[in-house]
């Protein structure tokens, strides 16, 4: 057998164990893509679809679609997706019997490796290597019934797909290749295999698509919907899950993760980040596809009531075009200058604004009881005072709608953050509102901190304690009409739960809820332990974290601000301890790291929230997921079914986390109502200055402690600064359509 390096203490992986070399591992991957090869030829023996009898409009318009392309390739598709379901049940249940495996976590899901990880690996393999062929023979089918304007700024949805389909597939075979070559962090392939479960729903979506299994469904309101809850709660578990899994093994199991190779943490990190920024943006079209099927279904019980009223509105059809005004037109924003340039001087549109709506009355130039030079005296300009002062006729007023434009847009009257009074004034009571959840949320976290029932988090991030407060989060959201009012009342009328977002939401806010607790309650987040007292701590570290990651995602927004910043963290953390030498001590990069999975939760969270509803149900649906995570983490880890026991042990305990629980939804409201009212990026870096703040707070500024406050002071000067230049341009450019984000004054 070839030499697979050293090999740890505890590890079932030996000589012992029957494990093929890795000859026959290369020779077991061709004859898995050769059995897929086969599967694929095979099921050409399959009856070929055709369209029910009592298909409806809807079905026979898709049905029509699909068979427009050349046969060749939709014989290929159906034949991929015929084979893609069968890999699919063999992962999913390769990937349970793998699991059942895991008695001893971490070591078993980092070390473990045995004859059937190599078996359904090698599958893995075959499989996507076979799929890259299959792809590029019926690449006109991967849209799955999406045109050119169901993703925005993309022409042509199966090309895109089809690009990232062979990024996926080869980084998916090569990352397969690589566990069997090193025979470690079998996890990551574990979970893997468990990421083809909601595929088998989407496969199902495709094969009714094409007419070759039944599809009523697709024709109904009920299972359409149905079929995409489910297909979003597989998604969210199998595919989110393990990212959760990656965050709590960076928090919790640093150590064991410290003990790695370097080419073990490359794929291990690696495959993970890669995959799960995928997944995130793969839910852009999987948002798409429901779309199409609803709005399929709409059309389909509008066709079936134009079917159903055409008898009856035969008769009466010229009667009802007696309320339609054949002179209206469509309405429209008008900008400044269109406006101003429609002032009369060639005759055939003369343009009045009254009361922020625009209307041409050069129709009404003859008919108009003043005159026509009285009109053509107000032409480009503002005539609501001179029309409030002459006409108070209601009938006068109805008639007006015929000649609407459509509303003004204006410019900025004055040099403010928002044209309006109001809305300035909402921007600062939610600011003050984020500044007292967070503050609130803060003191309850520091006195929970003192509790003796919470000591054990001084070994070990104190994981239990924060998803306990997820699910009294969640349970106080749904009895408290705080969180509501996330949106606005426009929001809170709005009907839906907000759809898969809700459960993103939810699980950006564990994310957070677990990142915020190991910075605050686990002494051991930061670098302190390792490079001395003077060195960062966790809060410091993940407030640097999302502000980069925010400087990342908008550099164009983050300006000279953020690389000055980053220089003055590096200076102060340079004279605090962290020279060239100890960055290859260790200890050094699991904080760090820590940091950075910290830092994403604030991020996604403030992205996932699209609209109040999501928000608000999300807020709900964090009682499911941290009673779930509770459940899994206890069973999983002895120290956090020992923490779980000395907090329920200790009545002073349970009321300081009820405490930080209700501080957390105010806090949390607050963070999302920021996000929806102004921007995600706003919510984000206002966050991560409340918790630099919070850093200084509690450490001081003391040992070159003041550089770092210095810099993130300077990158809030940065950007307001840059807010202020481009509302300046905005204003002499006296271009009202410039939508400008809004930063920090």
């Amino acid at each position: 057998m070839a030499d697979d390096g050293p090999l740890r203490a505890g590890s079932r992986l030996d000589a012992d164990q029957g494990l093929l070399s890795h000859q026959n591992e290369a020779g077991l991957c061709v004859a898995w893509a050769a059995f897929w090869l086969v599967c694929h030829f095979a099921c050409s023996l399959l009856p070929s679809p055709s369209p029910s009898a009592g298909a409806s409009s809807s079905e026979e318009h898709d049905a029509k679609r699909l068979r427009s392309g050349i046969p060749q390739q939709r014989g290929a598709y159906l034949r991929r997706i015929y084979r893609s379901q069968i890999y699919c049940f063999l992962a999913v249940a390769g990937a349970l019997r793998l699991l059942t495996r895991c008695r001893r976590l971490p070591e078993d899901l980092l070390e473990d490796f045995g004859f059937e990880h190599q078996v359904f690996f090698s599958m893995a393999v075959g499989h996507w290597a076979v799929s890259l062929w299959e792809d590029s023979q019926s690449w006109t089918f991967l849209s799955s019934g999406l045109d050119g304007k169901a993703l925005r700024g993309v022409r042509d949805p199966a090309q895109l797909l089809l690009q990232a389909y062979a990024i996926h597939h080869i980084v998916a075979c090569s990352g397969y290749t690589a566990l069997l070559r090193i025979r470690r962090v079998a996890g990551i392939g574990t979970m893997g295999l468990l990421f083809e479960l909601p595929v088998i729903f989407l496969n199902r979506r495709e094969l009714a698509l094409l007419g070759a299994t039944a599809s009523r469904w697709l024709n109904d309101r009920a299972g359409v919907q149905q079929h995409w809850h489910f297909t979003y709660l597989f998604f969210f578990l199998a595919r989110g899950g393990p990212t959760v899994l990656y965050v709590y093994s960076v928090i919790c199991w640093s150590q064991q993760l410290e003990q790695l190779r370097l080419v073990d943490k490359f794929v291990y990190h690696g495959m993970v980040i890669f995959f799960s920024v995928l997944n995130y943006s793969f839910m852009t079209v999987l948002e798409a596809w429901a779309r199409r099927d609803a709005q399929a279904v709409q059309r389909c019980a509008v066709d079936e009531d134009d079917e159903d009223e055409e008898a009856v509105d035969s008769g009466s059809g010229a009667d009802s075009e007696r309320f339609v005004d054949p002179e209206a037109a469509p309405l429209r924003e008008v900008d400044q200058e269109v406006f101003a340039s429609k002032a009369g001087e060639s005759g055939d549109e003369v343009w009045i604004a009254i009361e922020g709506f625009v209307y041409d009355v050069a129709r009404f130039l003859q008919d108009h009881p003043g005159g026509a030079d009285v009109l053509r005296s107000w032409a480009g300009r503002d005539a609501t005072e001179a029309f409030v002062k002459v006409c108070n006729s209601p009938a006068a007023q109805a008639s007006m709608t015929r000649y609407m434009v459509g509303p003004l847009r204006c410019p900025p009257s004055e040099y403010r953050i928002f044209e309006h009074v109001g809305e300035e004034q909402e921007v600062k009571r939610l600011v003050a509102a984020l500044v007292f959840g967070f503050g609130l949320q803060a003191l309850a976290l520091r006195a929970l901190s003192g509790s003796t029932s919470v000591a054990l988090a001084s070994s070990s991030p104190p994981v239990v304690s924060a998803l306990l407060s997820c699910a009294a989060v969640g349970l106080l959201a749904m009895v408290l009409p705080l969180s509501r009012r996330v949106g606005g009342p426009s929001a809170a009328a709005a009907k839906g739960g907000g759809g898969w977002r809700s459960h993103a939401v939810a699980l950006a806010f564990l994310w957070c809820q677990v990142g915020l607790f190991a910075a605050v309650l686990s002494p051991g987040s930061g670098w302190a332990p390792v490079l001395g007292p003077a060195a960062p701590g966790g809060l410091e570290l993940t407030a640097a974290a999302l502000l980069a990651t925010e400087a990342l995602l908008s550099p164009a927004r983050a300006g000279q601000s953020a690389l000055g910043c980053g220089a003055l963290l590096a200076a102060s953390w340079f004279f605090r301890g962290l020279g060239p030498s100890s960055l290859t001590m260790p200890g050094v990069s699991g904080p760090g790291l820590r940091a950075a999975a910290s830092a994403l939760g604030p991020v996604l969270l403030a992205r996932a929230a699209a609209d109040g509803s999501a928000a608000r149900g999300g807020l709900c649906l964090a009682s499911v997921y941290g009673g779930l995570g509770v459940v899994a983490v206890t069973a999983a880890s002895p120290s956090a079914a020992l923490e779980l026991k000395q907090l329920l042990a200790d009545p002073w305990s349970l009321v300081g986390l009820l405490l930080v629980s209700a501080t957390s939804l105010v806090a949390s409201c607050a963070f999302l109502d920021t996000a929806l009212k102004c921007s995600s990026s706003f919510a984000a870096r206002g966050w991560g200055f409340l918790l630099a703040l919070l850093s200084f707070v509690c450490c001081g500024l003391g040992s070159c402690g003041w550089l770092a406050a210095l810099g993130f002071l300077c990158h809030l000067q940065g950007l307001a600064s840059q807010n202020r230049q481009r509302l300046s341009e905005d204003k002499c450019a006296n271009s009202p359509g410039i939508d400008i984000a809004f930063s920090y004054p």
